[in-house]
Parts: C-alpha cells; sequence; structure tokens
C-alpha cells in the first residue's frame, strides 16, 4: 500500500534553485536583516513541501476503526470496554512518542547551532560558498524522507530525523548571533507555550479542523510570496506585518497537524513498524511548525526593537 505521494520532480528542483536564488542574492548582502528574511523563506519552502507530501490514510483502511463506533449490540460490554481502553493507551503511545522525537529534534538542534554561533563556524560557513550546501540539506533531507518513506526502515527514519535536526540546526545557528540570548529564551517560552496549548487543542477538539486546510495552505502561500518580495523591497514593516501573519497561521497549524496525526493513528494502529515510521514523520511536522513560530517571534520582537540585532 503507498503510504505517501512521491512529488514532482519538477518541484523539487523549483524549491533548491529558487533557495539558491536567494541564497546568493542575499550573502553579498552580509547583514543579519537578509539572513533573518533567508531563514524564513526557507522555512516556508520546508513546510510547503512537507504539507503536500503525506496524504494521510483513509480510515476506512484501518481494520480496527470500527471501534470507533462501536456496536455494543454485537460486542459484550466487557469485550467492547477492553478494545477501547486498548486503543486508547495505543494512541497515547503513539502521541507521546510524537512529542518526544520532535523533543530530541529540537535539543539537537539548540545544540548544534549554539556551539556553532560561538565557535565562530557559523559565520565561517555562511561566508563562503559552503552556505548553500548547510541551508539547502533540511530540505533535501525532508524530501528524501517522503520520497523513501515506504522503504526506510524505522531506525533509518530515525536516523534521517537526527540528522535533520543537526542540519537544521546548523543551517539558524545565526540566531545566536543577530539576537542576545535573552530574546532567544523569551521567544523559546513564548514559543512553547503556545505549541502546547494548541497542540492540547488540536487533540481534544471535537471540531474538524480539515475544513481550514486550504485557508491555512492559502495563508501560507500569502506569506511566502510576502517574504519573497520583500527580498527586494527591504521593508521592515512588511517584515513585521508577515512575522505577525506567520505566527497566527503556523500556531493554527499546529492545531491542524496535531488532529492530522491523532486521526493517522487510526490508520496506522494495526502496524507498528508503520505507526512508528508515522510518529517519526509527524516529529518532523511539528518541529517545523514549531521553529516557524520561533524563528518569526524573534523578527517581531527585533522590530519591536526598533530594529537593533543585540
Amino acid at each position: 500500500m503507498q503510504v505517501f505521494s512521491i512529488g514532482k520532480i519538477q518541484k523539487s528542483i523549483f524549491y533548491i534553485s529558487f533557495y539558491g536564488f536567494l541564497f546568493f542574492f542575499t550573502k553579498n548582502n552580509n547583514n543579519n536583516f537578509s539572513r533573518l528574511i533567508n531563514d524564513s523563506i526557507f522555512i516556508l519552502l520546508l513546510n510547503l513541501n512537507l504539507k503536500k507530501s503525506p496524504p494521510y490514510l483513509k480510515l476506512s483502511d484501518n481494520p480496527y476503526s470500527k471501534y470507533r463506533h462501536m456496536n455494543y449490540n454485537q460486542y459484550t460490554a466487557h469485550s467492547a470496554t477492553t478494545k477501547v481502553l486498548s486503543f486508547n493507551e495505543g494512541l497515547r503511545n503513539y502521541m507521546l512518542g510524537i512529542y518526544n522525537y520532535m523533543t530530541v529534534a529540537l535539543m539537537l538542534s539548540s545544540v548544534v547551532a549554539f556551539f556553532a554561533a560561538r565557535s565562530g563556524l557559523a559565520i565561517a560557513i555562511f561566508s563562503s560558498p559552503i552556505g548553500i550546501l548547510v541551508s539547502l540539506a533540511p530540505l533535501g533531507i525532508s524530501m528524501y524522507m517522503g520520497a523513501k518513506f515506504n522503504s526506510l526502515s524505522v531506525s533509518g527514519a530515525r536516523t534521517t530525523l537526527l540528522l535533520y535536526a543537526a542540519t537544521m540546526g546548523l543551517s539558524l545557528s545565526t540566531i545566536f548571533v543577530v539576537f542576545n540570548m535573552a530574546d532567544i529564551f523569551r521567544a523559546f517560552f513564548i514559543t512553547a507555550s503556545m505549541f502546547a496549548g494548541m497542540s492540547l487543542y488540536g487533540y481534544t477538539t471535537k471540531k474538524d479542523l480539515s475544513s481550514y486546510a486550504s485557508i491555512l495552505f492559502m495563508g501560507v502561500w500569502g506569506v511566502f510570496i510576502a517574504s519573497l518580495v520583500n527580498i527586494f523591497l527591504r521593508s521592515s514593516q512588511l517584515s513585521f506585518m508577515v512575522s505577525i501573519f506567520s505566527v497566527v497561521i503556523f500556531t493554527v497549524l499546529t492545531a491542524y497537524d496535531v488532529q492530522k496525526l491523532k486521526q493517522s493513528y487510526y490508520a496506522v494502529s494495526h502496524n507498528q513498524e508503520l505507526a512508528t515510521k508515522f510518529s517519526i514523520f509527524g516529529a518532523l511536522q511539528l518541529y517545523i511548525d514549531f521553529v516557524a513560530i520561533f524563528v518569526h517571534l524573534l523578527n517581531i520582537m527585533r522590530a519591536m526593537r526598533g530594529g537593533d540585532d543585540r
């Protein structure tokens, strides 16, 4: 059974060539504003690529989905209760696994970014042509995960996620050069609070958030286009507005993604290996939502401080 659809090669070439253009356009203009715009657009490209990659399995594909609407005329109360409790425990473990993988990925990215910035490696990399390879590495890895999802083993998917987190940390290491630690910690805790609240809402709400999918993705594309335009306009006001809109979009996307991941368990609960790989890919999706909120909150703080970097 095909789990993930493979994107067209033309789309992959577009992402790579376009981001390469952005990198070369801004690398000669060695200031923090250009680098921050570059990072913001890169995160948008990652998100657009991932949102198109994983069409979730239909609930009808899962032989155990009938337990969601169990007919007690067909099953005894004891057996029905046992099945429901077992399923709910499996769902909790599945979601906990997603958040555990995401947490490990965020910690790895933070450590890599911090030491790369403090050691001077970040400046050395991004002041040379090697910077484009480092910047493109997370995008390439995310495409690889989507394309090879069916053939990857659990250990292979786990290793790929860790490799992605490490290269993403290196790619975003200039954050520790641009911003002071107080702003970084403040943005992190605000992001964590917002992320936790929307995750809880997405997990517990009975409302079908898929009805907002088209609006959310249109919003992501709108942010992407506005960020692209601002590469040429270099407007701090537009950058500020884009960041505010981005925080709203990716915050809502967090709830949407959590609900979709929860629903995906109904389709993979009968296959432990498939469920584990889904949890790894789900961690990657939530990781990008978190990082997008974090980066744009930093940009908002920078704008409110009057544009001073440190």
